[in-house]
């Protein structure tokens, strides 16, 4: 039994890492009671299940049960602290305060969400690539492979004559795509900049990756990601490094600028906080900055303290429908006569992903400032799992690269998530393997042999 589960590792990781960028497209709609649309289950979540009970039936044959707690134990607090506050406040809470609560689909959809991003998927793949080289090599070969189809798949879009918005590669629009560049480009840039410890073609291949995924960031939250996070990984590999990524940076955004879209252009119209009414031509409010209005008096409410308990527990996950009560009262000229809200171009609407627009406010709205601090100090410790494995890495280690791009990549999510949100789609599933792989990355110390000088391990 212990045999056959070990055999079983490798395939079970590149299962996980294929489906992390995959997750967005491979999907199927559940009609749910209560849930406007359908709740997607994608590949990831079909895929991080059965990679958990197998790490699990391993470390209970390997370790006995203290195996097990000791697991669970690797995961972040704030992942748990998030789990328990999702279920209060979609579950308990409204009863108490005695307001309808939300559906129990939705509260059931966003409990799994962080159960699977913020707790499981970084336990597994953190167990699951372990000590071994190869299988992490694996693993970042299928999700280098992955990321390049969805940036070819992109280039096809935004080269054969669709639409501005429509450009989103396999992960739906550019705001999804934005989400997901800011995580994938800064990992790749890293990669291509350090030492990957294997042929010039490895590094040649994650630049070609970093290049054409800068060159395809058409909304503010992509561009905003990417610069902050490729800095902020090449500023771990030394001065000389920083200063390639800052230069490679100018001149990708500048020829991007250059190309048919003109990119910043498009990016920065993106977050543009007025926009044309497709029905009068007239100047309306930004359907972003209406939800930021909403999630902001959600916040306003409980400061203010007529309704306190919104302030800590906002108003429960998938409660969508209701923050759309809360929506900011705004001269006739900004309001169209058929429902702002309902417009095609609302994709988290559409698609049920309530904050596409924002991660932060979004979260706010939903878990309340408890939520909100929860979400910061998840991807605080996203971002100092990375570093922390960087620092015990040996220079020469050419995993350590691995441990900077998953720290650029946290960091260039946290700042995406300003104008989109890299808790969704592909985006989500991928920042979480980075900083798994980046945790077995650092592993063991190097051993010190007799001679004096550290032996570097190289895999």
């Amino acid at each position: 039994m212990k045999a056959l589960l070990e055999r079983l590792r490798l395939p079970a990781l590149a299962v996980l890492a294929a489906a992390a960028p995959l997750g967005a497209w491979l999907k199927l709609g559940v009609p749910l009671a209560g849930v406007k649309g359908a709740v997607a289950v994608g590949a990831f979540d079909l895929a991080v299940w059965p990679a958990l009970a197998l790490v699990v039936l391993l470390r209970l044959l390997r370790e006995g049960p203290r195996g097990v707690l000791r697991l669970a134990a690797r995961a972040p607090s704030a992942g748990w602290l998030l789990l328990a506050l999702a279920a209060w406040s979609g579950l308990a809470w409204p009863r108490l305060a005695g307001t309808p609560p939300v559906a129990l689909a939705a509260v059931a959809k966003e409990l799994v969400q962080i159960a699977e991003y913020g707790v499981v998927a970084l336990v597994v793949a953190a167990e699951l690539a372990g000590d071994d080289g190869r299988g992490r090599r694996m693993a970042l070969g299928i999700l280098g492979a992955l990321a390049g189809v969805i940036v070819i798949w992109g280039a096809a879009q935004y080269f054969g004559g669709r639409s501005d918005f429509e450009v989103g590669s396999l992960l739906g629009n550019r705001n999804a795509l934005g989400a997901f560049l800011a995580v994938m480009v800064p990992f790749a840039a890293a990669l291509a900049l350090g030492r990957s410890g294997c042929c010039c073609w490895w590094n040649a291949a994650w630049g070609l990756l970093a290049a054409g995924g800068t060159l395809l960031a058409l909304s503010g939250g992509a561009v905003l990601g990417i610069a902050c996070g490729t800095l902020a990984g090449a500023a771990l590999l030394g001065r000389r490094k920083l200063a390639v990524a800052a230069a490679a940076l100018v001149v990708f955004l500048a020829a991007g600028q250059a190309l048919g879209r003109h990119n910043l252009s498009a990016a920065l119209d993106s977050v543009r906080l007025e926009r044309k009414n497709p029905r009068t031509g007239e100047m309306v409010l930004a359907l972003r900055y209406l939800r930021y209005g909403s999630e902001l008096n959600v916040l306003r409410l409980g400061l203010s303290g007529e309704q306190a308990g919104k302030l800590c527990f906002g108003l429960g996950p998938g409660g969508y429908d209701r923050e759309k009560t809360f929506r900011p009262n705004l001269d006739s000229r900004f309001v169209e006569t058929s429902g702002q809200t309902d417009t095609p171009e609302n994709y988290d609407v559409l698609a049920n992903e309530p904050n596409s627009f924002d991660l932060w406010l979004g979260q706010g709205a939903q878990l309340g400032a408890l939520g909100l601090l929860g979400f910061l100090w998840l991807f605080a410790w996203f971002s100092g799992a990375a570093l922390r494995s960087w620092r015990r890495s040996a220079p020469e280690d050419p995993l350590r690269t691995v441990a900077a791009g998953a720290f650029g990549a946290a960091v260039g999510a946290a700042a995406a998530g300003v104008f989109t949100s890299p808790w969704i789609q592909g985006a989500g599933p991928v920042l979480v393997m980075l900083v798994a792989l980046a945790l077995g990355a650092a592993g063991k110390r190097p051993k010190q042999p007799a001679g004096g000088a550290p032996e570097v391990v190289r895999v």
